[in-house]
Parts: structure tokens; sequence; C-alpha cells
């Protein structure tokens, strides 16, 4: 097995993962020496112990090599063939120890797909998920509705599913966002659309928004957000 994945490692990372899968040993067929014996032979404690033992070594040299092999393809920029991989030993050979690393590497690979600068795993670890929504949510002038919508779906929905408190992040940014007079219709517009709110909360989440804003910057683009609530009556109330 060692030599295998020797012979591995010399695969150029940008070889896609579906070119030598394949030739990826398997955590459930490590070879063990099998030996014929009896039962109740006096050797079996030995032979178990010796078992349990290569077991624990097989998954460490598999864990050791899959690590460095994604920390490879990552450091080199080929993002997308690190997280093929990281969900390779995390989902198919469920290795959870992997858990964290996968979710890391689709952030940074869905922050790269939808940002102007080409962030690293270690500039990923450095900022807080409240900052990584944010960075999701910061649209250029030249964006029309189409475009944030296909971010709102193809990134800040995924992202958001790996990220804690990710309801109370997305608050908080639009609401300080609103409060320096940054027109967030077109957002609130897309997140209805993809009912990342739930119907029976967004007039909810609405009100929270505009209550939160006391900017007379604001007043209009407040105004835009009721219209997109769902139960017109309540809105005689929040504008006095």
């Amino acid at each position: 097995m060692i030599d295998l994945l020797s012979i591995l490692n010399e695969i150029p990372e940008t070889i896609s993962l579906t070119e030598y899968e394949d030739l990826i040993p398997k955590s459930s067929s490590i070879e063990e020496n099998e030996l014929d014996r009896k039962e109740n032979d006096w050797s079996d404690e030995f032979i178990s112990s010796f078992k349990e033992t290569q077991q624990e070594i097989d998954r460490s040299l598999f864990c050791q090599w899959y690590n460095q092999r994604i920390l490879s393809f990552e450091s080199f920029g080929f993002i997308e063939n690190a997280l093929q991989l990281c969900k390779h030993v995390f989902h198919i050979e469920n290795f959870q120890e992997f858990s964290s690393l996968y979710n890391i590497l689709y952030l940074e690979y869905l922050l790269n797909m939808s940002c102007d600068q080409d962030l690293t795993l270690q500039q990923i670890k450095q900022i807080s998920e409240e900052e990584i929504l944010e960075l999701i949510l910061t649209f250029k002038n030249t964006f029309n509705q189409d475009d944030i919508d296909k971010r709102i779906e193809q990134v800040l929905l995924p992202s958001m599913e790996l990220i804690n408190q990710s309801d109370e992040y997305l608050k908080n940014i639009l609401i300080k966002k609103l409060q320096n007079g940054l027109d967030i219709y077109p957002i609130i517009h897309s997140l209805k659309l993809k009912s990342i709110v739930k119907l029976n909360q967004f007039d909810a989440f609405i009100k929270e928004l505009v209550l939160n804003v006391n900017s007379i910057n604001s007043i209009s683009i407040c105004q835009q957000l009721l219209t997109l609530m769902n139960d017109k009556q309540d809105l005689e109330y929040i504008i006095e």
C-alpha cells in the first residue's frame, strides 16, 4: 500500500480525481495478514492484537497521504481538485476527521467563484464566518438582478449551510448595509425569490430590518422593502 500511495503522489496536481480514483486503495480492503488457525488457538490473542495495530497504522497512513495530497492541491491553486479528493475521503471513505477540512475547502471554492480576490485556505481561516457572508453579499455596481440571483443561489445558500448562526449573521449584515444607505432591495428580492427565508417568516424578517434602521438616508429603501411583504395590513403600523 505504501508503494502505491507513493506512486499516486507522482500524479500531477492538474489531473482530475476521476482520472485515478479507481487506483486509490480502499480503506475497507486493506490487506491484513490472515493466518489459518484452529479455534481457541493459543496465538489468537497475539494475532488479534497484531491485526488491530496493523489497521491503526494503515488508517494513519491513509489520513497522512490524503491530508498532504489535498493541501498540496490547494497550495498550487487547484481548489476544485483538492475539494474532490477531500470529498472522496470524507463521503466515500467515511473518514469523519476530514469534515472540517472539507467544509472550509468548500467555502474557499465558493468564495473564489464569486469574489474578485483569490483567497487561500489560510486567509479564510483568519476571517470570521460573518465576514465570509459579507464578502458574498458585496456586489459591484455593474451587477444586475440576474447576477445577484445567481450568487445568492450558487454561493450564499450553500455557504449558509456550512456556517453556524448564518441567519443571525445575514440579518446583521443587511441591517448594517441598510444603515449605511446601501440599496439592499435587489438582495432581499432575491432572498424572497430563492425562499431562503420561509414565507411565514419573511414579513417578520422585513419588519426587523426596517425597524432596526434609524438613518434618514434609508427611508426610500425601507419603503421599497415594505412592498415585498406578503401581508400588507401591517404596512401602516410599520410606517408610523
